[in-house]
């Protein structure tokens, strides 16, 4: 193929070098990402040859150089003999490209031979979106169940939504990226933004849901091409951190009491939450707490939360069924109906931390008021046990 370097008047063909009189000028230095997704016009000129013809020329006599993959000609207009305007159109792209130009092939020229036009600079225009929430961090606690104490502010660099305030987004057009999933869209605050550039999403969270006890370093938001003016493409965030939680309950060792077989049927089991508190304060169904592997007989007579939420008080029941074992293994089981944050799975207290001791058997032996050898064959003695029995017919 034979192309004739117009800007430098230089044609290369079968290692020999010419000078030409013919040139092919792009009518400006540079364009710009968003003036050619609005639809941009350019013009080449031609110095030394002419257009085959005026009119409607075909794009396919025209070859875009060093240019953005999104970038076509939708038509041509040869308005003069030497001039042609190029309709241009692309997609979103966020590189420059320094040495654009075009290569009108031969077909459309009255001399021949392809002829090269100087460079032109596309300009690409990046756009970004800057999240940002309140409150700040984003905890698994601070969210709220609500939709009205948590939001995410959407701040546009290098592109605005279609409308003033943002009025076209629905919930649809954001999606929540890495968030955890008790975390939800709830509304769109089209009234704080003051400008094109910035919206206001509401969120959240039903830990009914799901759950999450660890921290989430790269949730985002997309923001559909559509509502964007100068962007093709699904527009990305930047991330957020949100802070999450690992609940659990342990027992409180210092305020409980009469964890005896002696004592068992007045005894005071007291756990505490650790980032969880339960629903209500006061009085608590007992079938929303479970006594994993206490004594035979025991079961929970009542229980109750503090104040702030984070402490529970069980009074114990105890049948008097013998057990000449210590149980080191006991357990309270919180279920996770009656939690604010830990829905999903029951918490228990750690194995090992609450031990039943026995009450061992005892026997005592008394007699009459006094014993003498004299006496002796007339003498009776009195046998007690404790925490054992004579086995029948003995």
């Amino acid at each position: 193929m034979n192309i004739r370097k117009i800007s430098l008047f230089i044609f290369l063909s079968m290692g020999s070098l010419f000078v030409h009189g013919q040139d092919a000028d792009l009518n400006r230095s540079s364009r710009t990402e968003i003036q050619l997704l609005d639809g941009e016009t350019i013009t080449v000129t031609l110095t030394g040859d002419q257009f085959v013809r005026q009119g409607a020329l075909s794009p396919q006599g025209f070859t875009l150089v060093d240019a953005p993959p999104g970038l076509s000609i939708t038509s041509v207009d040869a308005t003069s003999s030497t001039t042609a305007d190029l309709n241009l159109v692309t997609t979103d792209f966020d590189t420059d490209y320094d040495y654009f130009h075009i290569i009108i092939l031969d077909s459309l020229l009255q001399l021949g031979g392809n002829l090269e036009t100087d460079t032109c600079a596309l300009i690409a225009n990046v756009e970004r979106a800057v999240l940002t929430s309140s409150p700040m961090p984003l905890t698994e606690h601070n969210i709220g169940s609500s939709g009205n104490s948590a939001y995410l502010d959407i701040n546009l660099n290098g592109t605005d939504f279609f409308t003033n305030n943002g009025n076209d987004l629905v919930l649809s057009d954001l999606t929540l990226i890495n968030f955890p999933s008790g975390v939800v869209k709830d509304h769109i605050d089209y009234t704080s933004p003051t400008t094109a550039d910035k919206a206001r999403l509401y969120i959240k969270y039903d830990p009914a849901l799901g759950d999450f006890d660890g921290d989430i370093t790269n949730a985002a938001l997309t923001i559909n091409a559509g509502d964007l003016q100068y962007s093709t493409d699904t527009l990305g965030t930047d991330t957020l951190f949100i802070q999450g939680f690992s609940e659990s309950v342990s027992f409180n060792a210092g305020m409980s009491y009469n964890l005896d077989e002696e004592h068992l049927d007045q005894g005071l089991v007291v756990v505490d939450l650790l980032n969880d508190r339960t629903t209500i304060t006061g009085s608590l169904n007992v079938s929303d707490l479970g006594l994993v592997n206490f004594p035979a007989g025991t079961s929970i007579q009542s229980a109750s939360s503090n104040g702030s939420r984070t402490r529970i008080t069980i009074n114990l029941a105890f049948d008097g069924t013998d057990f000449d074992y210590e149980d080191t293994d006991g357990q309270v089981r919180v279920k996770g109906n009656i939690l604010t944050w830990n829905k999903t799975s029951d918490l228990l207290t750690p194995s090992g931390a609450i031990t039943i001791t026995p009450t061992p058997p005892s026997a005592s032996v008394t007699g009459s008021s006094w014993l003498r050898e004299f006496f002796l064959d007339t003498m009776s003695l009195h046998l007690t046990l404790n925490e054992e029995e004579f086995t029948a017919g003995t």
